[in-house]
């Protein structure tokens, strides 16, 4: 290595790993521990390695090593993982990832770093070899969070009136939350996921069952199912991570559409992340602007109904190692016109 001071290594141990990403002010949820064991379920290869100065770990990077129709590639979803930005670190690691990727015959390299959009890092991955990935926002590169360390009545009056008024509304009709953490309830909140995608004509994520119950065995995973006259009317997934509560999936069945069972089932969870010593309420992905056209304004604005602010993070970029990439290319631009997100 250039850096005869710097050093990457493998890391096996899930506590220096977690110790590093939790540490950070966004933990990379999908560089967590957990997450790359939920990725193997379905036959991702996984590799795991640190970066260290002088014996000192300086940043963390997941891999996933992705054969898909669209091409071959390795992928560092929410990293590289930096407690502070330097141009040195991301180099020597960038230049370790393109050997792998040579070994590996991959046609190109995904990164997605949780970095705020300023010109000099997007310079500093431009100058690397990086260019935007042809993809929609992609891992809550815009997300919406809430901090919850407040009273209850505060977190209420800061919501809009409309959320307020469903969730009141939901509560007088006596809608009944279920809380499980039982992997024999997942099938009841699949059946209504899936009958949301097809509604909504989104493509649905897959391993919902492996993350609930990946997560769930340190407890951090919570199912929340919304039921009114023995009908499930909505379902929400949360995931504990550190000191932020994830809203990682939710569905309403069509029994649910026009009741505020939704409504109420984010406000049970959110005051249940806060009697559990949480400080931040992640709904996750949102539309990065307010245009109605979005796939995603809807939900948008549902989420924004509660109250909160907006985090952006760099759009995902590609590395090509390969020519094959410009196939992977186009078929994921196409996907994302034909999915109306190149609004």
């Amino acid at each position: 290595m250039e850096n005869n001071s710097l050093k990457i290594l493998e890391i096996k141990d899930k506590k220096i790993w977690e110790d590093f990403n939790l540490g950070c002010s966004n933990p990379a949820y999908f560089q967590s521990w957990t997450w790359g064991e939920v990725e193997k379920k379905r036959g991702t290869g996984v590799y795991r390695f640190g970066i260290f100065e002088r014996e000192k770990i300086k940043g963390i990077f997941q891999i996933f090593e992705i054969k898909a129709k669209r091409g071959h590639f390795l992928q560092i979803r929410q990293g590289p993982v930096l407690k502070e930005w330097k141009k040195e670190l991301f180099m020597e690691i960038i230049n370790f990832v393109k050997k792998l990727a040579r070994e590996k015959s991959a046609s190109f390299i995904r990164i997605s770093p949780l970095l705020g959009v300023s010109d000099q890092e997007l310079l500093d991955l431009t100058a690397a070899g990086f260019r935007m990935s042809p993809v929609h926002n992609v891992d809550a590169e815009n997300r919406w969070v809430l901090d919850i360390n407040k009273d209850q009545k505060v977190l209420l009056s800061q919501m809009r009136k409309t959320t307020r008024y469903m969730i009141k509304k939901g509560e007088n009709i006596k809608i009944n939350v279920i809380r499980s953490k039982d992997s024999k309830d997942i099938k009841l909140f699949l059946k209504i996921y899936y009958q949301t995608a097809k509604n909504k004509k989104f493509i649905p994520h897959s391993l919902i069952s492996e993350e609930f119950e990946e997560f769930g065995k340190e407890g951090d995973s919570i199912l929340y199912l919304a039921e009114l006259d023995k009908n499930i009317l909505a379902g929400t997934l949360i995931i504990y991570y550190g000191k932020e509560a994830i809203y990682r999936h939710g569905a309403t069945s069509f029994e649910g559409r026009n009741t505020p069972a939704s409504y109420l089932l984010q406000w049970e969870a959110i005051k249940d992340a806060k009697e559990k010593g949480i400080i931040r309420y992640n709904f996750w992905g949102i539309a990065r602007d307010d245009n109605p056209k979005n796939p995603w304004y809807g939900l948008s604005c549902f989420k924004k109904g509660f109250g909160g602010y907006q985090i952006d993070f760099v759009h995902s970029m590609d590395l090509p190692t390969k020519p094959t990439y410009w196939i992977s290319f186009l078929i994921d631009y196409f996907t994302k016109v034909k999915k109306g997100y190149n609004i």
